[in-house]
């Protein structure tokens, strides 16, 4: 019963009862996980959400890397301190790129631009990594760094499935 600007609050709160109810206990990267709001705007935030939704398609394609790319574009645009958008706007342009939908140099180096970002803002963000290593893999086959990248960003999100099924 909390307003829903309190999102992530609430979230926070409905996954740490499971936990205890569970008797789990966490490791630091998740139990700190718990408490972080990526954004403190919604709109930002619900854009994101459904660049994650286009992002991880069963089926993807150009048209929904496209759609993929409008989401997190409108969540910086929305919120220009947000790491995780600029991290999956990075990785879409590097799978474009990668899965040759649009091999242009100019998706590459927007892909570039977007981790840079990322990095810039937090250069210690486990996202922000993987996005880079997303990077080296699809823009240059580059496996000792992609796997350099997927070490940093796995202990950082050590449940991540994307990162594991490297």
């Amino acid at each position: 019963q909390r307003p829903l600007t309190d999102i992530f609050t609430v979230q926070a709160d409905i996954a740490t009862q499971i936990v205890e109810a569970m008797n789990l206990t966490l490791r630091a990267p998740e139990a700190a996980a718990l408490n972080e709001v990526p954004t403190e705007n919604l709109d930002a935030y619900q854009a994101y959400l459904r660049g994650v939704n286009y992002f991880y398609s069963t089926d993807f394609t150009l048209e929904r890397g496209q759609l993929a790319v409008q989401m997190f574009e409108r969540a910086v645009r929305l919120d220009s301190t947000f790491v995780p958008a600029y991290a999956y706007l990075g990785m879409t342009h590097a799978q474009l790129y990668g899965l040759v939908l649009d091999a242009s140099e100019s998706r590459l180096t927007r892909a570039k631009l977007a981790i840079d970002r990322a990095l810039a803002l937090q250069p210690n963000s486990p996202r922000a990594h993987q996005a880079l290593s997303t990077y080296y893999y699809w823009g240059f086959r580059d496996y000792e760094r992609t796997l350099r990248e997927l070490d940093y960003a796995e202990a950082g999100i050590p449940n991540d499935a994307w990162i594991i099924n490297r």
